[in-house]
């Protein structure tokens, strides 16, 4: 099972103005969430959201979510904007 954190510090980087309206940067953020997407493995990634305070993931992502661009935008912003800058690591096992 993954490592569990507790976050202590994180940072979560808001968009510029300039980015969050440039309709070329919303489709490129749009592309890499749906992309990555797939590869996530997503009870893992909401568990790490969770710990970070992120709770606008849902619990499961069914594929009208997978095409729906708010939710893909809500993805970006989870994977590139919010940084996890000071906790601890534990392994649930021991």
């Amino acid at each position: 099972s993954p490592l569990l954190i507790t976050a202590t510090e994180i940072r979560v980087d808001e968009p510029t103005c300039a980015s969050s309206s440039d309709p070329a940067q919303q489709q490129r953020e749009i592309a890499f969430a749906k992309n990555i997407l797939p590869s996530l493995d997503w009870p893992t990634l909401l568990q790490g959201a969770k710990a970070m305070g992120m709770e606008s993931l849902p619990p499961m992502v069914t594929p009208e979510l997978a095409a729906d661009e708010g939710f893909l935008r809500a993805l970006y912003h989870v994977l590139m904007d919010v940084h996890l800058v000071n906790g601890m690591l534990t392994c649930p096992d021991t």
